[in-house]
């Protein structure tokens, strides 16, 4: 966020007379908010690894006590249907970061 505020356009647009909150609105808090979402995009299957280890350990009912179990029963279809779910909250996670990016940065809607 700090190098946001020393770029040119956030110093451009101060002496240019405009609003600080228009400022932080418009420059500063979109362009800090891109390393984020990127972030957050990419993490997503470790967010979902870290889901399947902590119902596994405090024993929580869900998708990854079910996995787990489908892995110790050698139970193929059940594993084979988690394997697919957490394959695809990954891929629409990166397309969820991937459209939030091209909204906020206006260089990537060519």
């Amino acid at each position: 966020m700090q190098d946001v505020l020393k770029s040119d356009n956030v110093t451009l647009a101060t002496t240019g007379g405009l609003k600080e909150r228009f400022i932080a609105r418009r420059y500063v808090l979109r362009n800090s908010l891109l390393p984020l979402v990127s972030l957050i995009s990419f993490s997503m299957a470790s967010i979902i690894s870290r889901v399947v280890l902590v119902e596994a350990v405090f024993e929580y009912n869900g998708v990854g006590d079910l996995f787990v179990d489908a892995v110790v029963n050698r139970d193929y279809p059940v594993l084979e249907g988690t394997l697919f779910l957490f394959t695809l909250i990954v891929i629409v996670g990166g397309l969820i970061g991937d459209f939030a990016l091209v909204r906020f940065d206006p260089r990537l809607r060519r």
